[in-house]
C-alpha cells in the first residue's frame, strides 16, 4: 500500500497554503522530498527538530500509520496536532536530548526532520565568520 501523501494535490506556489490547511508552505516540500526519496514510507516513528509551526509534524501525522510516535520539538510552543507529541525545548542541551529519548519510547527515530537553521542573533557577520573558519581549519586539518 502507498504512502497517502503521494494522493495529495500540490499547489502551484501561487496557491494559499489553507488548501490542505497545513500550517505553513514548507509541508508542501517535505511531501515533494517524500515523493522522491520515500523516507516516511515505512517509517512508524517520526522527529521533527526546529518543527514550529508544525507543517512537518502534520505531513508526518497524515503519512504515518495511526499509532505511530511522532515527536517535534522547538523553542517556541507548537499547537496542538492530533497524534503528534510535542515539545518546547532547546535542541542544542542535554535536558531536551534526554526528553525526546522519553518521548520516543526510548528507541531511535526512524527518521529525523529538520529545517531549522542556527539563531546567529545580531553578531551575524562575526558569528558567520567564526563557522567558516571553523570549516576551513577542519579541512586543513584533513577532517570532514
Amino acid at each position: 500500500m502507498g504512502s497517502p501523501l503521494r494522493s495529495l494535490t500540490l499547489p502551484s506556489p501561487s496557491t494559499p497554503v489553507p488548501i490542505h490547511s497545513f500550517r505553513s508552505r514548507a509541508a508542501f516540500k517535505l511531501i515533494q522530498l517524500n515523493r522522491q526519496f520515500g523516507f516516511l514510507d515505512n517509517a512508524r516513528s517520526v522527529l521533527d527538530l526546529c518543527a514550529a509551526p508544525g507543517g512537518w509534524l502534520q505531513v508526518a501525522a497524515k503519512a504515518l500509520p495511526a499509532g505511530s510516535t511522532i515527536v517535534g520539538v522547538d523553542l517556541d510552543k507548537i499547537r496542538s496536532i492530533g497524534g503528534v507529541k510535542t515539545l518546547v525545548g532547546d535542541i542544542t542541551t542535554p535536558a531536551t536530548a534526554a526528553a525526546l529519548k522519553r518521548a520516543g519510547g526510548g528507541v531511535a527515530y526512524d527518521a529525523v526532520l529538520h529545517d531549522g537553521a542556527p539563531n546567529v542573533g545580531g553578531a551575524w557577520a562575526s558569528e558567520a565568520y567564526s563557522q567558516v573558519r571553523a570549516r576551513a581549519k577542519k579541512k586543513m586539518d584533513g577532517k570532514k
